[in-house]
């Protein structure tokens, strides 16, 4: 079972890596590829927020951010279909003693 699923988690950041490796040859086309993109999403009103940033502003957010000591990554593995689905992940100045019992010294826990 873990196996499993630390295989979907490396094919899930293989995919973030590829998503974020699209290099555009040319003029990026705002309609083309922002619009189109955001309008396949099928995005809910209220719910859900598209946002574009300039990269290069992003990186100086990153270096100005305040950091954190633990970092956790939460998800579902999807038995059907092998992939992780419903993550994110969460950063903390510590863990609360109920958390630290739980994770332990382990990379991966399945919560049931």
């Amino acid at each position: 079972m873990f196996d499993l699923i630390f295989d979907a988690i490396d094919a899930l950041f293989d995919a973030i890596g590829s998503v974020v490796a699209w290099v555009i040859d040319g003029i990026l086309s705002f309609i083309d590829y922002v619009v189109d993109y955001f309008k396949g999403l099928r995005l809910r009103k209220g719910h859900d927020v598209p946002f574009i940033a300039d990269s290069n502003k992003i990186a100086d957010l990153i270096h100005s951010a305040p950091t954190k000591n633990v970092g956790i990554f939460e998800a579902t593995y999807n038995e059907d279909t092998n992939e992780i689905e419903n993550y994110r992940a969460l950063e903390a100045d510590e863990l609360d003693p109920q958390f630290k019992s739980v994770l332990g010294n382990e990379k991966l826990v399945v919560l049931n």
